[in-house]
C-alpha cells in the first residue's frame, strides 16, 4: 500500500518501525528490517524529490583507504569509521544486484579503480603514505605511480611525476541509480511511505508537517543534516547529544563530448585540512562528477554560490584534466550531516529512539554495514555497530581525545 497520495492519509498512523529519512541510509535500513521481520510493518518518511539531501548530490564514491589521513588508524573513533567502510567497499556488487535483483531492474554499474595523486607533494605526501601504510597493514592491492600513468589527465598545473597511489578495488557508482534501486526494491518489499517532513519528535511518536502523526515503539532518524533540528523538538534529547550540523557541499555533475577523453576511474587528491582538494568520480557513458566544497553551518544553505563552483572547476583543470573544461555541467548541492568531532551518530539515543547520522560523506559508501548493523541490534538485542560511535558517547575534537 502507499501512503504518498495526502488525500487518502490517516491522520494517525501506526506501525512496527518507522524510519525517519528516505536518503541512502534511510532506504538501506528500512530495507535491512524487512528482511529481519517480514511481518513488520515498516514506513519511511520523507519528500521523495530530496530537497537538499547528501544522497542524490554525492559523487557516491566507494572508497576507504583513499579516505586514510595520518593518524587515522590510531584514534579509536576514526578507525571504527573507517572499519565500516572497509567492511562495506567488496560488499557493494553482491548488495546491489540483491536489490536491483529484488526490484527487477538492471544493476547499477560500478567504477572499479581509484587513483588518489599527491598535486601538493609537501601536503599530501604524508597522507599517501598513511594510505599506503593502511593498505599493507589490512592487506588490500595497491599501486604506486606517476600522475603521467593515468589515462586521461592532462592537468594545467600539476607536474606530470606527481606520485600517486592507485587502489583498484576501490571506486564509483551513479547515486541516483542507486537510489531508484532502493525506491523500487523498498516498494516490492511492501515498505509504505510517507511524503513528508517530520517536524517533532517524541518517544515512539513522530509527527509530519500535513498534521500526521506516526506512532512506533521503534522510531530511526537517518534524516541526514536535519537530524538535529528534530531531536531539539525531544523533550529529552535536545542538547544532550553530539551536535549534527549542516554540511554544504557544491559539486558538478558533467558529460563529456565523444571526442574528449577522460579518465574511467576515480581520480582525487587525498583528503586535506583545508578543503581544498577535488576529486573526479565516473558513472558511465561520459557523464561524470567533479567536487566538492563542504560549509559548515547551522542553518541549511538552498543554492550554490559562484565562488565555490569556480574554485571546484579550477581545481579540476588544475590538478586533474584541462579537458574537463569542454564538459556540459549542471551544479548540485547536498548537506553533509556533519558532526564537531568528525564521527557519526550510530546507534540507540533512547529505548524507542534510534539514529543513523553525522556520517559526512560516508553514509554512502558505508550503508552496507551500517544498515545490517542497526538492524540487527535493533530487532535481536545485539550491540554490532561500534560503540565510539554510539550517539551519547562523550564527544572529543579529532586529534584532542584520548586515542589521538
Amino acid at each position: 500500500m502507499s501512503l504518498h497520495r495526502q488525500s487518502e492519509r490517516p491522520s494517525s498512523i501506526a506501525c512496527d518501525i518507522v524510519v525517519v529519512g528516505d536518503g541512502m541510509l534511510g532506504l538501506a535500513i528500512a530495507l535491512a528490517c524487512r528482511d529481519r521481520a517480514a511481518d513488520a510493518r515498516v514506513v519511511v518518511v520523507g519528500p521523495p524529490s530530496r530537497p537538499g539531501a547528501a544522497s542524490p548530490a554525492a559523487a557516491a564514491m566507494l572508497t576507504a583507504f583513499a579516505e586514510v589521513e595520518p593518524g587515522t588508524l590510531r584514534h579509536a573513533g576514526r578507525r571504527a569509521k573507517f572499519d565500516l567502510a572497509r567492511r562495506s567497499v567488496p560488499r557493494w556488487p553482491a548488495w546491489i544486484a540483491a536489490f536491483a535483483d529484488r526490484a527487477g531492474v538492471p544493476t547499477p554499474a560500478l567504477t572499479s579503480g581509484t587513483v588518489v595523486t599527491a598535486t601538493d607533494p609537501a601536503i599530501d605526501g604524508p597522507v599517501l603514505a598513511a594510505i599506503a601504510a593502511a593498505a599493507e597493514e589490512h592487506g588490500v592491492p595497491f599501486d604506486s605511480l606517476e600522475l603521467r600513468d593515468v589515462p586521461g589527465l592532462r592537468p594545467r598545473r600539476t607536474p606530470p611525476e606527481a606520485p600517486a597511489i592507485r587502489i583498484p578495488g576501490e571506486g564509483a557508482v551513479d547515486p541516483i541509480q542507486v537510489l531508484d534501486v532502493l525506491d523500487r526494491a523498498a516498494a516490492a518489499a511492501g515498505i509504505e511511505r510517507v511524503a513528508g517532513r517530520a517536524i517533532d519528535l517524541d518517544e515512539q511518536v513522530v509527527a509530519i508537517d500535513d498534521g500526521t502523526r506516526i506512532r512506533s515503539p521503534q522510531v530511526i532518524l537517518a534524516a541526514g543534516a536535519a537530524t538535529s533540528t528534530l531531536l531539539d523538538t525531544h523533550p529529552r534529547l535536545r542538547d544532550r547529544l553530539p551536535r549534527i550540523r549542516f554540511g554544504t557541499g557544491v559539486g558538478i555533475r558533467a558529460t563529456t563530448p565523444p571526442d574528449v577523453v577522460v579518465p574511467n576511474e576515480v581520480v582525487r587528491t587525498p583528503n586535506r585540512r583545508d578543503g581544498h582538494g577535488v576529486y573526479f568520480a565516473p558513472h558511465g557513458h561520459g557523464r561524470f562528477y567533479i567536487g566538492a566544497t563542504c560549509e559548515i553551518s547551522d542553518e541549511p544553505v538552498e543554492t550554490p554560490r559562484i565562488a565555490a563552483l569556480r574554485r571546484i572547476l579550477d581545481a579540476a583543470m588544475d590538478d586533474l584534466s584541462q579537458e574537463l573544461g569542454r564538459a556540459t555541467c549542471q551544479p548540485v548541492l547536498g548537506h553533509r550531516p556533519t558532526t564537531d568531532d568528525g564521527l557519526p551518530l550510530l546507534g540507540r539515543a533512547t529505548d524507542s529512539i534510534w539514529i543513523a547520522s553525522g556520517t559526512h560523506r560516508d553514509g554512502f559508501v558505508s550503508a552496507p554495514e551500517i544498515a545490517d548493523r542497526l538492524a540487527s541490534d535493533l530487532l535481536t538485542g545485539t550491540t554490532t555497530l561500534p560503540v565510539e560511535l554510539r550517539p551519547d558517547r562523550m564527544p572529543f575534537p579529532i586529534g584532542r581525545g584520548p586515542d589521538a
